[in-house]
């Protein structure tokens, strides 16, 4: 019995340094030299200065390419906008 826990401790202390720590650290070292800009977070730098990444927004050439999402209720106090009330909206609103 005793024999069987000392096993089991022992495959999970292993498996842990395994795949908790050599797995992530070996993939970390191939991506930082196989894609190193796309590891760091494909960083935009400018005049040195780092200012945003171009994974994080998509650059649109013409506003035939902006859709805004559906909204059923009222626009928010202080946001101009059209009469009519909406409908509902939030939590157990009808509509």
């Amino acid at each position: 019995m005793l024999r069987a826990a000392v096993s089991s401790v022992i495959a999970i202390v292993l498996t842990t340094v395994v795949l908790g720590l050599a797995y992530p650290l070996v993939m970390t070292g191939f991506a930082q030299v196989a894609f190193k800009s796309q590891a760091n977070g494909s960083l935009i730098e400018q005049n040195g200065k780092v200012i945003g990444s171009k994974l994080v927004a998509q650059g649109f050439s013409s506003s035939r390419y902006f859709h805004p999402r559906p909204n059923r209720g009222p626009p928010p106090a202080g946001v101009g906008g059209g009469g009519g009330g909406g409908g509902g909206g939030g939590v157990g609103g009808g509509g």
